[in-house]
């Protein structure tokens, strides 16, 4: 049995085949049938529609996100060992850990305005 979505419910679309064994059945079953089991038949007959709705929807929002979870996670991890690896190697430590010359300058430079700054402090504190 397949379905075709429609907005505001899913009704199901029967093949040929289908259709004529359902007809068949219940002609057979039409004259043993009371009038509360045909509704009961059909109640049923609903329910596990509706059932088999929920459960194919469920499962038409579960897969997509499982992929994307699974791919997501795999390419991480794959990622961030190919990254650990490549800043772990020996011969790059030295690369890594040279400090810039702008911040060295810089670094020298807060020295001597700190210096300059302790001087001025302590004349203004001897001043007053």
């Amino acid at each position: 049995m397949s379905f075709i979505e429609q907005p505001d419910q899913q009704q199901p679309i029967l093949s040929p085949a289908e259709t004529q064994c359902i007809s068949t059945d219940s002609k057979e079953q039409g004259n043993n049938l009371s009038e509360r089991e045909e509704m009961e038949a059909q109640l049923i007959k609903a329910l596990i529609t509706s059932y088999f709705n929920i459960v194919r929807k469920s499962i038409q929002d579960i897969v997509p996100k499982t992929i994307m979870h699974l791919l997501i996670n795999c390419t991480r991890e794959n990622l961030q060992n190919r990254l650990i690896s490549e800043l772990y190697k020996q011969d790059a430590f030295e690369d890594l850990l040279v400090e810039d010359e702008n911040i060295v300058a810089e670094r020298d430079k807060c020295k001597t305005m700190l210096e300059i700054y302790r001087k001025a402090f302590s004349i203004i504190n001897e001043a007053i």
